[in-house]
């Protein structure tokens, strides 16, 4: 299993926005690698609505969390399963899952691609999210190499993205840190502005 990453991995936000399509477009334009579709109030047919907009190239990159059969319609990247499903889910796509505690990390062993760990900062879009863990229990955490790749996903900051990777992450992931919206509709040049810029914050570079 292969999880190399450059680029922090988006997560889109909750409701579906009538110029989703162009801006995860944009984003892929951008260098953004995977990109999570989640959207949990969506029906089926919403997220079909959707995904016959998106531009060919960009379903590779996405990684669908609800009524995943999609992604087999659709030509899509990967799974986001629960961390009790992968185990028996088929190979052939990105498989990924969600954990909160070094219990289930260890569970995915040789089922996921990569996993979420999260909150480990406090987060930018839930109030009262707060991080998890210590940074010296993730450290000591992370050093165990028996494990899938760790990404970390809440309250992810141009400020301490940084901090993540030093910490032994493999990745990142961010939602309110990237997306910005207004009078209903996402602002697609300001959302790539602040993507560009967590990906340097992530790689150590400034522009």
């Amino acid at each position: 299993m292969h999880y190399h990453q450059h680029h922090p991995i988006v997560i889109t936000p909750e409701e579906i926005f009538p110029n989703e399509a162009r801006a995860l477009f944009a984003l892929v334009e951008n260098g953004a690698q995977i990109i999570h579709l989640r959207h949990p109030g969506a029906t089926e047919n919403a997220l079909c609505d959707l995904l016959i907009t998106i531009h060919p190239e960009v379903l590779y990159h996405l990684t669908i969390h609800y009524h995943p059969h999609l992604a087999g319609v659709f030509g899509l990247g990967g799974v986001h399963y629960r961390p009790e499903e992968i185990a028996r889910e088929g190979g052939g796509s990105r498989k990924s899952a969600s954990a909160h505690d070094w219990m289930t990390v260890k569970s995915c062993m040789g089922h996921a691609d990569y996993l979420f760990l999260s909150p480990i900062f406090d987060s930018v879009s839930k109030a009262g999210y707060k991080a998890a863990f210590a940074e010296e229990q993730l450290r000591v955490l992370l050093e165990d190499t028996d494990r899938p790749p760790v990404v970390a996903l809440g309250g992810i900051t141009v400020a301490n993205i940084g901090s993540a990777r030093r910490w032994g992450f493999e990745g990142a992931a961010a939602i309110g840190s990237i997306w910005e919206t207004r009078n209903g509709k996402i602002e697609i040049g300001r959302t790539v502005e602040r993507y560009k810029k967590l990906v340097e914050a992530w790689n150590g570079t400034k522009s």
